[in-house]
């Protein structure tokens, strides 16, 4: 064992203990920043995916509508034919 280990002199013991002290501190803040950065981006990725999501939503709407417009179409050219053709 080392005798000045337990001397009683813990000047450098203390300044050694600040020192890594307030580096764990940096890295905490870094990890914090990082981690709101990665929030960010997160946060602007669902947004870009909602507004991706209500156009392909509007799509199909118009497209339903085309579709239902066609197959209503149908039975009512069918009925008029039916209607005014001579007999």
């Amino acid at each position: 064992m080392n005798p000045d280990r337990f001397s009683g002199d813990d000047g450098d013991d203390v300044a050694q203990r600040g020192e890594l002290r307030s580096r764990i501190l940096a890295e905490f803040k870094g990890v914090r920043q990082d981690i709101r950065d990665l929030e960010g981006k997160i946060d602007r990725l669902k947004d870009n995916d909602i507004s991706d999501m209500k156009i392909q939503i509007a799509m199909l709407k118009v497209k339903a509508g085309v579709w239902g417009l066609i197959g209503a179409s149908i039975p009512i050219t069918l009925q008029l034919l039916v209607r005014y053709l001579p007999k």
